[in-house]
């Protein structure tokens, strides 16, 4: 009897460890197919969602497929950037995926992002340091206010609230944080950054801003950054603001994997 459910283990043992190696087989394939698909200079992070793994290749089927590359440079300025893919009710047969069939992949919902991290979006307003972080519950100015779906949600709006801060010197004061409250906004592939309110914060609290200085410091808060193609070539719908970066979203549906960045 000993015997029997030592061998029993050992069976179990071998069949998951197939299965492990077989999914780890069919990531690193899509990982090398997706470097291309998306230009990167190293194959991004593959992960089959699901164990175990055979069932799924056998039946072509697959719940979920998350793909990421962080770091990923695109200019002088952007290079930091992180792109992500979320793919649902994936079908391809185990054979294409091994032999880099990408085309008979189909993806039947997608999810894509490109994240823009903060050290990016500081290069690009040459505000080094910078530091942002979601408004939503903040006024940004001429009361206007974010889409409600811009943040906290995973519906993107095309505009979200943003707090954006640096730290500078000012009129023989160290150390003065300087805070400008805005939208981001969506504007065909590119995000837009508008401040509209500012404020200083000091040691003995936060200082009210004249006009001439807010006319003089906001221009420096505004931007339009271009961060590329999402993944698959999907079209952004919407922006969001995380902690320490700006995010692009793109959904689409039926979308085949050969079809690229």
């Amino acid at each position: 009897m000993k015997k029997a459910v030592v061998v029993v283990i050992v069976l179990a043992a071998l069949l998951v460890g197939a299965d492990l190696a077989l999914a780890a087989v069919a990531e690193d394939r899509l990982a090398q197919e997706a470097r291309e698909q998306f230009e990167l200079s190293e194959d991004p992070d593959v992960t089959i969602h699901g164990f175990p793994f055979t069932p799924q290749a056998v039946g072509g089927t697959y719940q979920r497929i998350s793909i990421d590359a962080e770091g990923v440079p695109v200019t002088d300025v952007l290079r930091e950037l992180d792109l992500a893919a979320e793919l649902r009710d994936v079908h391809a047969p185990l054979p294409d995926v091994l032999r880099g069939d990408t085309d008979a992949i189909v993806i039947s919902e997608l999810e894509g992002t490109v994240t823009i991290t903060q050290d990016d979006v500081g290069r690009a307003l040459k505000l080094p340091e910078l530091r942002i972080d979601d408004a939503t519950d903040e006024l940004t100015g001429e009361g206007e206010t974010a889409d409600d779906a811009g943040s906290g949600s995973d519906a993107y709006g095309s505009t979200a609230g943003v707090r954006l801060a640096a730290t500078t010197d000012i009129a023989g004061e160290r150390n003065v944080e300087v805070v400008a409250y805005g939208l981001i906004e969506l504007t065909g592939e590119s995000v837009r950054v508008g401040p509209r309110r500012l404020e200083f914060g000091t040691d003995s609290g936060t200082v009210e801003v004249p006009d001439e200085v807010r006319n003089a410091f906001l221009p420096q808060f505004e931007t339009t950054i271009d961060p590329g193609n999402l993944p698959f070539g999907v079209t952004p719908s919407g922006v969001a603001v995380r902690r320490g970066a700006l995010v692009v979203q793109g959904e689409a549906s039926d979308v085949r994997f050969g079809q690229g960045a």
